[in-house]
């Protein structure tokens, strides 16, 4: 039941992208959503009319979506560059920062998988616990190296981004306790399954709330950067202080003129 419900918010939510146009803005984070809808209908098909291919499926599906995964990690961080100003590529300590989160990931980790396994079995769980630690180890050296930089987050993206990391905790979370055989082999292993499922479908609905009814959409950002550039013409006062007062506003329901 959460899997269907997952499937129709996901698809809602590229329903939503789509009409206002994220695309244009942000291509492969759309993209990572629309991927991800499509996998989850194949899934539910494999499921219910193949279930000898649904394991296969799954596993493609996995490293799939972890691939476009880090194609949305370094759109975000150009986006990030692109709001703070910064011309700097700093490729080098993202990459050095990815490394040590892999390493301290990896070794606050407990990887068993029961010999006993069938052989396909034993390549998803290390399937799993691979990609959660490259998906998690990812979102940490962008957030580490925004917050070394003291960058500030444009909303749309701080809010990909909170979404990223409640996802990638759990699912984190999820492949340690799938990696002792009491909890893989036992009745936990629902439970711990509907915990993941769940935390993911709330960050869809996190996310669809966000666009639907807080998102001011291209027209209000790109009309609040002309206005920055304005004020920092005719007035002195700086572009990104004037955004930052508007940030601060907004709830209050006044912009400044």
């Amino acid at each position: 039941m959460i899997s269907l419900a997952g499937v129709i918010a996901m698809g809602v939510l590229v329903a939503v992208l789509a009409k206002k146009r994220i695309f244009r803005e942000l291509p492969i984070f759309v993209l990572y959503v629309a991927c991800g809808f499509c996998g989850a209908v194949c899934a539910l098909l494999a499921q219910s009319y193949f279930p000898h291919m649904y394991l296969s499926e799954w596993i493609t599906e996995t490293y799939v979506d972890t691939l476009i995964y880090f194609f949305a990690l370094a759109e975000l961080r150009v986006r990030l560059k692109r709001y703070n100003q910064v011309a700097a590529s700093g490729w080098s300590f993202v990459a050095l920062l990815f490394v040590f989160n892999i390493v301290l990931l990896k070794s606050l980790s407990r990887w068993v998988v029961p010999v006993h396994f069938p052989s396909e079995w034993r390549f998803a769980v290390h399937s799993l616990q691979a990609t959660a630690v490259l998906e998690l180890a990812g979102l940490l050296a962008l957030v580490e190296w925004g917050m070394v930089l003291r960058f500030r987050w444009p909303d749309r993206e701080l809010r990909i981004v909170t979404g990223f990391g409640f996802s990638g905790v759990v699912t984190m979370t999820a492949a340690i306790l799938f990696s002792h055989p009491s909890i893989f082999s036992g009745p936990a292993f629902h439970w711990v399954d509907l915990l993941n499922s769940t935390v993911d479908l709330g960050v869809l609905i996190y996310w669809l709330w966000y666009f639907l009814f807080e998102d001011g959409g291209l027209m209000e950002s790109a009309a609040a950067r002309s206005k920055a550039m304005g004020v920092s013409r005719w007035t002195g006062r700086s572009g990104e202080d004037y955004l930052t007062t508007v940030h601060a506003t907004r709830t209050q329901g006044s912009v400044p003129q």
